[in-house]
């Protein structure tokens, strides 16, 4: 009867190490995961500075301010116009085909 409490006892005490074991596990993942977004937030506040400096600087040596996006681009008053492929694009520069 005895080797049967002891080896109840024994299992419980396993059981409780693996849960506790687990437990520990969960928390450093949770705890690493927290630093990586605290990471990640802090690298994208010093991106955004930087770009806001950026555009300062440029804006301040004269540049116009910012970027230009692809596919745009300014016009002589400062406004976006578009722009469009034309025929030239597509046969190699030429605005006319040859035949």
């Amino acid at each position: 009867m005895q080797a049967i409490k002891e080896k109840a006892s024994n299992a419980a005490a396993s059981a409780k190490s693996g849960l506790e074991k687990v437990k520990a596990t969960v928390e450093d993942k949770e705890e690493t995961v927290s630093q990586k977004k605290e990471v990640r937030m802090e690298q994208a506040e010093l991106d955004e500075e930087e770009a806001r400096l950026h555009d300062a600087v440029t804006k301040h040596m004269g540049g116009d301010g910012g970027f230009t996006a692809a596919g745009t681009d300014l016009n002589s008053q400062g406004g976006w116009i578009p722009i469009y492929p034309t025929a030239a694009h597509y046969n190699g520069g030429r605005s006319f085909s040859l035949k």
